[in-house]
């Protein structure tokens, strides 16, 4: 059984680096921009809170398999929502 984290932290370790964003070339659409838009611009244009900067680490990490670890209130469910439209909107999906 693992320790519950502390109250108000997520449980990630931030001292592990986090590569930025990484844009695969797609090959549907053309003239897709080379430069992501944010998980941030992408909450403020529909109108969502903005995510931490540990939530937009997840959502804007780079498109492979990963795992989060989080304890229970802390946004799992709404930042996962958020990271595929994140993909979706930088056409990464």
């Amino acid at each position: 059984m693992t320790p519950d984290p502390v109250p108000g932290q997520l449980g990630l370790d931030l001292d592990v680096p986090v590569a930025p964003a990484q844009r695969r070339p797609s090959r549907l659409v053309p003239g897709t921009p080379e430069v992501p838009i944010s998980a941030a611009r992408i909450a403020r244009l529909l109108g969502r809170p903005e995510p931490t900067p540990e939530q937009a680490a997840v959502i804007e990490a780079p498109f492979e398999p990963m795992l989060v670890i989080a304890g229970a209130g802390s946004g799992k469910t709404e930042t996962m929502a958020a990271r595929v439209v994140w993909l979706v909107a930088n056409r990464m999906i």
